[in-house]
């Protein structure tokens, strides 16, 4: 199988195009192919269990991280997932993207994120606000402005302030 994209070497920040081979031994092996005629290098081999499958997001170009951070990006999603299906340290990713993939798992998702949302701002919020306000000692209560005005006290003022007219 071949897989066309992008080589980054990890060291300079030059893109350089190039093509990997995979064998189809198992486990396979890689070859790159630098395709740049102005960047003059032997194909690379690397082992299949030293790279690194980045997970799918959309339809982003995926990357796949080779030993010392070089990096082979290519936009082929397809080919990238055949790849991915044999590695061993692969399987959460695809995983996820099968989940995020899935209508009726989003939607019970999103249902379940509302029901907690909604728990949470009637049930949970006022009953952690009981439970402070039960905790808080009596001469706090004072100071933070909560104080019980008598109605007969209002009255009194209204009246000797009037009388000061």
């Amino acid at each position: 199988m071949n897989i066309n994209g992008v080589y980054l070497d990890g060291k300079t920040s030059k893109r350089i195009n190039a093509r990997m081979e995979v064998s189809a031994a198992r486990p396979p092996l890689l070859c790159i192919h630098l395709l740049d005629d102005s960047y003059a290098h032997e194909p690379l081999n690397i082992c299949y269990a030293d790279i690194k499958i980045e997970s799918r997001l959309g339809s982003t170009p995926r990357a796949i991280v080779l030993g010392q951070k070089q990096l082979f990006i290519t936009p082929d999603h397809y080919a990238i997932d055949m790849l991915a299906s044999t590695h061993p340290r692969s399987s959460w990713p695809r995983l996820l993207h099968k989940l995020e993939n899935s209508a009726p798992l989003v939607l019970f998702s999103t249902l379940v994120t509302l029901v907690i949302i909604w728990l949470t701002l009637t049930l949970a919020i006022p009953k952690a606000v009981e439970h402070i306000a039960e905790q808080l000692p009596v001469t706090n209560a004072n100071q933070s402005g909560d104080w019980e005005i008598d109605p007969a006290v209002i009255s009194l003022g209204i009246l000797l302030n009037n009388k000061n007219l």
